[in-house]
């Protein structure tokens, strides 16, 4: 599992992520909520290109087999010193495995 985001400003510029560091997590969502007590999903984040503004969260195959269907609601979380940020929020959808 791959997703690469691209941190924007208000006005759509790529934001110079140098400095910063990424952490991203998914939880699951119950019916129609999503809280503290759902089922969480640590991804890995990585900045992959800090002067474009792009961030890739990724998963093994491993750690996507113990994934439970499902909906899941997930965001990256930019850190630069003692500031946190909220950047990007996403939803994926979980499957389940089908051979053809």
């Amino acid at each position: 599992f791959s997703r690469e985001f691209e941190i924007t400003d208000p006005v759509g510029a790529p934001v110079n992520l140098s400095g910063y560091t990424a952490t991203s997590k998914m939880r699951l969502q119950v019916g129609r909520k999503v809280t503290d007590e759902s089922p969480a999903v640590t991804l890995t984040a990585t900045i992959t290109d800090a002067g474009a503004g792009i961030v890739t969260v990724s998963a093994t195959a491993t750690e996507t087999a113990a994934w439970t269907v499902g909906r899941y609601v997930g965001d990256v979380q930019l850190t630069l010193g003692s500031q946190v940020f909220s950047t990007a929020d996403f939803v994926q959808d979980i499957i389940a495995d089908r051979t053809f």
